[in-house]
């Protein structure tokens, strides 16, 4: 691959390191100043009830801390992850207004630690609140990225909806964030490896596998949510069929081709580094390529999404990180 024809910034997310976050030997703070001691990189993505106390009105102090650890290094925030948090209490939700102020209280943080994006769920916004706020972004000189992930399609309501709205609007500050679970050539070993420990037996597991590798996911959907989630063994089990039917999707990265020219961003999600049958490798060079045809110049975020099933005991996410670094470092 012509690597000077490809202007990706590769980047990493705290949200990886999650399993070293829960262990509470260290604060947020130190944990990020561990991130950017290693090496990894220095543009990282912050998800922001993750990495802040009392989100989305964090304490001073701890903004001041943040931002002089980022200092220490000469590293920078590019994307914070924000979100809409709807209930206010049993049977109360915020209404319009207030979830546009929820929002522009994100924004805000976003832009005072020097964010360039901010990250939201696609579909976590209606569409009327939008439109008031993406100025609110332009003003603060942040891109609002909205995420597409796992079984999501683009010709899916509300996929289809929010694409339009962003070539209506028109705006350099918002557009789509391509997380490349959308796109996975097979599930990961650790996954199937899970599934057998979750409770499920072998025979289970391989009519699991086959399932996923040979129906749509429109037939998947009714057999998981009808046979097998019923008679789950476990509540591990539980969750790993709902990731089956949520966040591994199987469309091919040309299956989203009119959505290219509106991508900012990319998360490059990762379950494990097992690169069989170019299970990473394959889908992650098809997406460099389609970008590069756009002229992206945006951040490339690694995210190790199967911390979920390892344990710190056994699998540092440093090392797991740093191995994918090598595998996108490869193709370039």
């Amino acid at each position: 691959m012509n690597q000077t024809a490809w202007q990706g910034q590769w980047a990493v997310t705290l949200f990886s390191f999650s399993n070293e976050l829960m262990a509470a030997e260290r604060s947020a703070c130190e944990l990020l100043d561990d991130v950017l001691a290693s090496g990894l990189s220095k543009i990282v993505e912050l998800d922001g009830p993750q990495h802040f106390r009392n989100y989305p009105r964090p304490p001073a102090k701890q903004v001041e801390d943040t931002k002089a650890v980022l200092a220490k290094y000469g590293a920078k925030v590019g994307q914070l992850g924000i979100y809409i948090d709807r209930t206010v209490a049993q049977a109360k939700f915020l209404d319009h207004d207030q979830v546009v102020a929820q929002v522009r209280v994100q924004l805000e943080l976003a832009a005072e630690l020097g964010a360039g994006f901010a990250r939201l769920g696609l579909g976590f916004a209606s569409l009327d609140e939008l439109r008031e706020i993406v100025p609110i972004a332009e003003r603060l000189g942040v891109t609002l990225v909205l995420e597409v992930q796992g079984t999501q399609e683009v010709g899916s309501s509300p996929v289809k909806e929010n694409l339009d709205l962003m070539r209506e609007l028109n705006s350099p500050n918002f557009g789509l964030l391509f997380d490349s679970s959308l796109c996975m050539r097979s599930l990961p070993p650790s996954f199937v490896d899970a599934l057998g420990h979750s409770g499920f037996s072998q025979q289970q597991v391989g009519e699991l596998v086959g399932a996923w590798t040979n129906l749509s996911l429109s037939e998947l959907r009714p057999v998981i949510f009808g046979k097998w989630l019923p008679s789950s063994p476990s509540t591990a089990a539980t969750s790993l069929l709902l990731s089956l039917v949520t966040r591994m999707g199987k469309a091919k990265v040309s299956d989203w081709a009119e959505a290219m020219p509106l991508v900012r961003g990319v998360h490059l999600k990762f379950w494990d580094t097992d690169d069989q049958a170019g299970a990473i490798s394959d889908p992650t060079a098809e997406l460099i390529k389609a970008l590069t045809e756009q002229g992206f110049e945006g951040f490339v975020t690694s995210e190790w999404g199967g911390h979920e099933w390892h344990e710190l005991a056994e699998f540092s996410s440093f090392d797991v990180v740093a191995e994918h670094k090598l595998l996108y470092e490869a193709l370039l």
